[in-house]
């Protein structure tokens, strides 16, 4: 059942066309990722731009952004938000939980409405937990199960925790550059 859902579920609509037509969720996850990964590749970043390409929609497979999608058949007017980019953050937070994972929640959860401040986000994911759970069983393995890739070296600053300011904004500029990756 899961893999059916899997290959029904669309990240796009395309109005006046037929659902053969529109454009697959899964598709788009690895077509976002491989170009978040080459952007971010040039800042010795390609893994980390790879997860946030395949996580920032995963919120999609909700039944709630599939209906929303399904409703402007016909009527391409009727507009409706439907929260997706939770998700995806929230499955980095637990992925990730001894790991650094700031940058993936930050850079996912902002892909639309712009970087939060971490209080901000904080609340946010608190409060959209069930979002997740919604969907995860119905996402591949390919896209869902990931490991957590090495940090850049530039963020292996030798006098780091004698100067403690200067890592804080080194990884607040990682998280801007990897941001920008999306697209």
């Amino acid at each position: 059942m899961s893999e059916y859902i899997e290959k029904m579920a669309y990240a796009h609509s395309i109005p006046g066309q037929p659902r053969e037509r529109w454009h697959l969720l899964s598709e788009h996850l690895n077509d976002v990722a491989k170009k978040a990964e080459a952007f971010a590749a040039d800042f010795d970043s390609g893994p980390w731009g790879r997860l946030i390409g395949l996580w920032h929609d995963l919120g999609k497979y909700s039944p709630e952004f599939q209906q929303k999608l399904l409703d402007t058949i016909g009527n391409p007017d009727k507009k409706r938000r439907v929260n997706h980019s939770s998700a995806g953050a929230q499955h980095a937070q637990q992925v990730f939980e001894k790991h650094i994972v700031p940058p993936l929640l930050f850079t996912i959860a902002g892909h639309h409405a712009g970087l939060a401040d971490f209080q901000d986000l904080k609340s946010r994911l608190q409060n959209d937990l069930d979002y997740l759970e919604k969907i995860r069983d119905i996402i591949s393995p390919e896209i869902f199960d990931q490991n957590a890739p090495p940090l850049p070296d530039f963020l292996a600053w030798p006098n780091a925790k004698e100067r403690p300011e200067v890592r804080a904004r080194q990884e607040e500029f990682w998280i801007r550059m990897l941001y920008s990756c999306l697209y």
